[in-house]
């Protein structure tokens, strides 16, 4: 109650000053989208739903301006850093060994992604565009998930796994093509290019080798806390220069810290999930989606791409539970699509990204939790009618 009054002050403060300092603007995103997530908490709901329907209030609110939102978004990449920081520390060499998790997620990768280009082929689509496309609809939501819920069934390692395909398939296509095109241009712009990757390689594994044996010599819960947060001000800084969004950069960089050791980062070396951090990345980024979204005509080949999806992901997901004997309840939570691969869509396709964050980031979500409570219910009223039964027996 104190916090949602907090936000209503807030909101009133920046109604009457018309252009607030950024400070207040974050301020008010943090704080509107923690009071979501504990509202979501309250009424049985994912805390993720919260923040992003914070997110949504805020972009239709009436004292949401462009301007105001494009000046904190220096601080919103940093918390996007921060997600990817977590998320790629998450994933680990025993995860990625398991040969039951690579051969179930690629089951769960492959099917949407097939169906997805399969079908977008038939539409008047740049090529590159339809690949990219396809790649992203495989991607999971291991932001929409929670850890502590999912993780005895393998949902999380799922998720994580998935994700991992699928980013690096997207770097794979993005550099072939890149290169492709850089090549078109003369053989020295493409020198010139390779040199700076090399530059830039050799720099990131000097500083995560450096960044690895800073943590190992930080003990304390603040220390910690304070150089995963220099990690993600630094990587968002680079993000602005190498034109890669830090959410996308800073994954990569905690999946190479989390593989510097066999078995990956301790619990305590790990960036912790910070609900403030993760409530603000979101609401920033769906309240810049609502201001971007111009209600131009939905794209004819929206739609079958959603069905595509979903309808990929069930495919994979049976699949999977067929040749790997995993439960159903494992794959289910995979419907919604990622953060990452919603992120990537704005780039992509930005016609179809605010309504397609809203098809795949909330709607599935609701139609998950509806189906799982659905075969709760059918369960239970077996496990009931399987009672009586005995008893009358």
């Amino acid at each position: 109650m104190r916090l949602l009054c907090i936000t209503l002050g807030i909101g009133i403060l920046i109604w009457k000053l018309q252009s607030p300092p950024e400070m207040i603007w974050v301020g008010f995103l943090l704080t509107a989208s923690i009071v979501g997530a504990r509202l979501a908490h309250r009424a049985k709901l994912p805390d993720i739903l919260g923040m992003v329907a914070a997110g949504l209030a805020i972009g239709f609110a009436p004292i949401t301006a462009a301007e105001n939102h494009q000046s904190i978004k220096p601080f919103a990449d940093i918390a996007m850093a921060w997600v990817g920081l977590y998320l790629g520390t998450s994933l680990s060499r025993p995860i990625i060994a398991n040969q039951r998790l690579l051969k179930g997620s690629l089951y769960l990768y492959t099917a949407p992604v097939l169906t997805t280009f399969f079908i977008l082929i038939f539409f008047d689509l740049h090529p590159v565009t339809t690949l990219q496309l396809a790649i992203l609809s495989g991607i999971s939501s291991p932001i929409f998930l929670d850890r502590a819920e999912h993780n005895l069934r393998d949902t999380w390692p799922f998720s994580l796994y998935v994700t991992a395909i699928g980013l690096c398939l997207l770097f794979l296509t993005g550099l072939i093509f890149g290169v492709e095109f850089i090549l078109n241009d003369g053989f020295d712009s493409f020198l010139d290019l390779a040199a700076d990757i090399a530059l830039a390689v050799l720099i990131g594994i000097i500083g995560i080798e450096l960044m690895y044996r800073w943590l190992r010599h930080i003990h304390t819960p603040t220390g910690q806390f304070m150089s995963w947060f220099a990690l993600a001000f630094l990587l968002a800084l680079a993000s602005w220069h190498v034109w890669i969004q830090p959410l996308i950069l800073a994954w990569t960089v905690g999946l190479v810290l989390s593989l510097r050791t066999k078995r990956g980062l301790r619990p305590k070396m790990r960036p912790p999930k910070a609900e403030a951090l993760i409530a603000f990345a979101l609401a920033h980024y769906v309240s810049g989606l609502v201001l971007d979204w111009q209600m131009s005509p939905v794209p004819s080949y929206f739609f079958p791409l959603i069905a595509a999806l979903i309808l990929g992901k069930i495919a994979g997901g049976l699949l999977s539970s067929r040749f790997t004997l995993q439960p159903i309840k494992t794959w289910l939570p995979l419907l919604p699509q990622g953060l990452l691969a919603i992120v990537c869509f704005e780039s992509i396709a930005p016609e179809i990204a605010p309504l397609y964050f809203v098809c795949t980031g909330i709607c599935l979500p609701i139609l998950h939790l509806l189906s799982d409570q659905i075969v709760q219910k059918i369960k239970n009223g077996r496990i009931r009618a399987l009672t009586r039964r005995t008893q009358a027996v």
